[in-house]
């Protein structure tokens, strides 16, 4: 299911759960009892067909009870997180202490690799022997015995969606470029490769006699592939927009669809003629999945659970509960379950008997991919935000956590000393050991989405300003709260400590930059004037003064002491992309897409910092795709004005060839470009003493890079 291409859902708020809620039948309204999922391992059941199932007319859930969770506190918590550096060559390989010149830019490469990776989809083998978890940068394979990996797939794109066929000979992968690839599960080679759609494959599922597969994508088709030779069978259209999903009916030929222009549609495997076209309830499908005995169709939208009978197309019932979208639906073996996961942080059992719900688990993500039983259904593992767990199906015990995973990259900051490079993830700061790669302290941050991080100058604090308007100062060491300070009215979109550490600069959407006081937390000025959002904000070397970059196309430079305009600097070139001020604070350069000229023009312009007038200019050289459109979303600058670094990719509608680029600051020359990421690269930096670059991706990785 292709639901990371849609980060919309990430900032879904956790709603209150309703006390009690009736269920409405035909005969009238009754309560149910909530009772516990009953573990066969400890009863005389042993029946592994099909049980018979009455269905009644439309109904909701029974009364239910959700533990809203507590605000998170703002302390050090200590997050179970293993991650190891993944080097590109077979033996671990430290920073190294080489500086990055011009002269020997060219020979740079991926020295480290941090994480696993965002997940994305999970699959069991048919014999539950492996576990694949498919990722932003590959796929995965573990035993289920000791969890212990077993084999790694790289991929150059996202890998959306993972399935093995019935006989557990191969797996099928989906990515993020339109392909298909099939691999020998005896020693993951590459089996062939299926292209045919031109946007993301959301949904890879084999047939059930495991001689075809069928494939969904945000080109909006649905595609059957004969695998004896790999030939494209059957194109099924009619959806108006991206499809979400796609299940198998394991009896017949019957394939549903769901998709977000509202509908879903059921489809004759064989003749490709459409069934049904299930639509007219205002919620978007993200989920879909058969009863095992083929009669039902479980639906997944906004906040609730349709369910329909696939014979005639009609609407049986709908179960009610969650307070998000429900992303992922999922049928236990024996049928008697169906399991929903959900962007409100539970995952729901309902008793298909009766349909009425067994059990709710919390769960510590608001959102996640996929839900995927064991053959033998005694486990349940999900494939969350930046997470793979495996769970007891029967009690809901956490049996194994792969925390590897992780959220996106956003943010970037590195020590003084080069040692201690941090990164962010959605709410939560992680703090990296540079030379093992290894992860030295993690903690949640804020309650919403860290917008910025820097690291003092002094290397002894820590600023993460969030999208709940507030800046907290961390002391770096042991990641202890300083102080919470308030006062913007939006989200933090830049903060900078000023070269002696005792003033804080922050700029937010509220238009306004404040000057705190590091010795106590306190407010010294405030700064407005700026008309449209603020992108980047940059103390002088000296202190003395802090320019702004904005979007109205104009740097602003501000007296610190005064905390007064000093001169407004109209550029005339649009997006401004970065500024810096030279080592000895004679000059601003700025970096700028210039789109009146052409697209995709990028150009330095350097202004003297005492009479703010222009005093050279050059044009990026760039390397750009043949018949492609073409994209600088980054930009950083050593600090010792020698190289400009760049984060490149085509588009704009499907991201790919993303590039790390570098340049000779002085002149614009090309040096070198490098791919890796599989995701737009969020954020790049390069360490104060020039040694090591960094790059930080929503592929949930972060690459060192060096000279050998």
């Amino acid at each position: 299911m292709n639901l990371f291409l849609n980060r919309n859902f990430w900032a879904q708020n956790l709603g209150l759960v309703a006390l009690i809620i009736f269920l409405i039948g035909m005969s009238g309204c009754s309560s149910i009892n909530q009772t516990k999922q009953i573990d066969p391992r400890q009863t005389a059941y042993t029946s592994t067909s099909v049980p018979s199932i009455t269905y009644t007319p439309i109904f909701v859930t029974p009364s239910s009870t959700i533990t809203t969770p507590s605000p998170i506190p703002y302390t050090n918590t200590i997050i179970p997180y293993t991650a190891t550096p993944i080097p590109d060559t077979a033996t671990p390989t430290a920073v190294p202490i080489k500086p990055i010149t011009i002269d020997n830019a060219s020979q740079l490469t991926t020295k480290m690799r941090i994480g696993k990776g965002d997940p994305s989809d999970v699959a069991w083998t048919p014999d539950g022997k492996i576990i694949a978890i498919g990722s932003s940068i590959g796929i995965y394979l573990f035993n289920t015995n000791t969890y212990e990996e077993k084999s790694y797939i790289e991929t150059s794109e996202f890998v959306t969606s993972i399935a093995f066929s019935p006989d557990g000979t191969i797996l099928a992968s989906g990515l993020s470029d339109g392909s298909v690839s099939l691999w020998n599960t005896n020693d993951y080679s590459l089996i062939s490769n299926f292209e045919g759609h031109d946007k993301a494959v959301t949904d890879v599922i084999f047939s059930p006699d495991g001689k075809n597969l069928v494939t969904g994508s945000d080109d909006l088709t649905l595609r059957l592939w004969d695998l004896t030779d790999g030939s494209q069978i059957m194109t099924y259209t009619g959806h108006s927009d991206q499809i979400s999903d796609v299940a198998i009916s394991m009896v017949g030929s019957i394939i549903a669809s769901s998709s977000y222009d509202g509908s879903i549609r059921i489809w004759d495997m064989v003749t490709g003629a459409q069934i049904h076209k299930l639509s007219g309830y205002s919620t978007t499908f993200y989920s879909l999945a058969f009863s095992p005995d083929g009669a039902i169709l479980a639906t997944g939208g906004d906040n609730d659970i349709l369910l329909w009978t696939v014979s005639t197309g009609r609407l049986l019932g709908k179960l009610e509960g969650h307070k998000a979208w429900v992303y992922s639906l999922a049928y236990s073996p024996d049928g008697t379950v169906l399991a929903s996961g959900s962007g409100d942080e539970t995952i729901k059992f309902w008793n298909t008997a009766d349909w009425s719900l067994n059990d709710t688990w919390e769960v510590p993500s608001k959102g996640g991919r996929d839900l995927a039983y064991s053959p033998d259904g005694t486990m349940i593992a999900g494939a969350l935000f930046n997470r793979v767990d495996i769970w007891d199906a029967y009690n809901g015990s956490i049996v194994y956590t792969f925390t590897d995973f992780s959220y996106p990259v956003s943010q970037l900051d590195i020590s003084p000393d080069g040692k201690v490079l941090a990164s962010s993830g959605e709410n939560t700061i992680y703090l990296w050991d540079v030379v093992t790669g290894g992860l030295l302290r993690s903690w949640k941050a804020c309650n919403e989405y860290i917008s910025s991080i820097k690291i003092s100058p002094d290397g002894k604090w820590l600023a993460s300003g969030c999208f709940d308007n507030t800046i907290n100062l961390w002391n770096l060491d042991n990641g202890n709260l300083i102080y919470t300070l308030q006062g913007h009215e939006d989200y933090i979109s830049d903060l900078a400590f000023s070269p002696d550490n005792k003033i804080l600069a922050s700029a937010s959407t509220d238009l306004s930059i404040r000057l705190w006081t590091l010795a106590d937390g306190s407010l010294a000025k405030t700064l407005t004037g700026c008309s449209k959002y603020i992108r980047s904000i940059e103390f002088s070397r000296d202190g003395k003064m802090l320019a702004s970059a904005s979007n109205d196309n104009v740097v602003r430079f501000w007296n610190v002491t005064e905390g007064n305009l000093v001169y407004s600097l109209e550029v005339r070139e649009e997006y401004l992309k970065s500024i810096s001020f030279s080592p000895r604070d004679t000059q601003m350069a700025i970096v700028s897409d210039d789109i009146e000229n052409h697209e995709n023009h990028y150009i330095v312009n350097f202004y003297s910092t005492e009479t703010y007038s222009k005093v050279s200019s050059y044009e990026i050289e760039l390397v750009f795709p043949e018949n492609g459109w073409f994209s600088v979303e980054g930009v950083y600058i050593s600090p010792d004005w020698s190289l400009l670094a760049l984060s490149t990719h085509e588009g704009p509608g499907f991201i790919h060839n993303l590039k790390i680029q570098l340049n000779n600051m002085n002149d614009g020359r090309f040096l070198g470009a490098w791919g890796g990421h599989t995701s737009l690269i969020s954020d790049l930096k390069i360490s104060p003493d020039g040694a090591f670059l960094v790059s930080g991706s929503y592929d949930g990785t972060i690459r060192i890079w060096g000279i050998p």
